[in-house]
């Protein structure tokens, strides 16, 4: 069950011209994650009457100056090439350009948002790769609790929704993982806990969920095709996992024969003059760590 926060209207102006006035042009699409979730703090925690144009559009403008993107998910492929219209349109009179990336088209545009000698950086993801049947789907999908907000326009009125554990989560300032669908799971708790100032606690949930995360990497069961994957990118994932939540002997053991770490001995060498002889070996990864556990 969602909670919903609904947005007076007497805000829509601001709110329609930041996002192109896509919500009134396209029925089944909606915003999640990062944005949505900073879009309820404000909302949330500015009294009504502090509430202004000026202050939305400066507030959203700082958004994007600390790179947070703007993510669109869908329910149908109509939708979504829908938005791309939109946005090729727009392209043609702001600031800006198009790309594509593995799982989204991206679209960047340069906006005036305090002063024209300032320009923001609005970064919009258009998520292709995946359709989902609603909102609650689509949050179900996220990683971490706290990612479970969501804005979208219905019969005019701009609604925020989230669940009790991101409400909690996001007041607290703490990552709880929901679900591990991706290889690339340690980067995003890096991201959280360095950008957003998250902590990544070692309760039941989330010891639960690296150790099936572990599994993963060794079965590549995962909810997306990650074939492009290859182990360097993987070892790399499993030691920022390792420095944030020191992996327990049962973790490291799962992931024996996985990855080989190099080890580099040096021995000094006298004959006349003193000099350094390096020596390369490789190792299995994970035994090296279990003996040094």
């Amino acid at each position: 069950m969602l909670n919903e926060i609904w947005i007076d209207k007497k805000h829509n102006p601001v709110l329609d011209d930041q996002l192109h006035n896509i919500f009134d042009k396209v029925s089944n699409v909606w915003i999640a994650g990062g944005f949505a979730r900073r879009i309820y703090e404000y909302f949330y925690s500015t009294p009504e009457k502090a509430i202004t144009q000026y202050r939305i559009k400066n507030y959203i403008g700082r958004l994007y100056d600390t790179n947070v993107d703007v993510d669109f998910f869908y329910c149908s492929s109509d939708d979504l090439y829908a938005t791309k219209d939109i946005l090729n349109k727009a392209l043609n009179f702001k600031k800006g350009f198009y790309h594509s990336s593995p799982f989204a088209d991206n679209y960047n545009f340069m906006l005036e948002i305090g002063s024209p000698h300032f320009l923001s950086s609005q970064r919009i993801q258009l998520i292709n790769s995946f359709l989902f049947k609603d909102i609650s789907a689509c949050l179900d999908s996220f990683d971490f609790e706290v990612c479970k907000f969501a804005l979208n326009k219905v019969d005019g009125i701009y609604r925020i929704y989230y669940t009790d554990q991101a409400r909690k989560d996001n007041r607290h300032r703490r990552l709880n993982i929901s679900k591990v669908g991706s290889p690339f799971l340690p980067s995003r708790i890096q991201k959280y806990s360095v950008k957003y100032k998250m902590s990544f606690m070692p309760n039941e949930n989330n010891l639960s969920k690296i150790k099936d995360y572990c599994y993963k990497i060794v079965s590549s069961d995962w909810n997306i095709n990650m074939s492009h994957v290859d182990n360097n990118q993987l070892f790399k994932q499993v030691r920022t996992l390792h420095n944030y939540k020191t992996l327990s002997k049962e973790e490291l053991s799962i992931m024996i024969g996985m990855f080989e770490d190099i080890v580099r001995k040096s021995t000094s060498i006298h004959d006349g003059s003193s000099y350094y002889y390096f020596e390369e070996s490789k190792i299995d990864w994970a035994c090296k760590e279990l003996l040094n556990a």
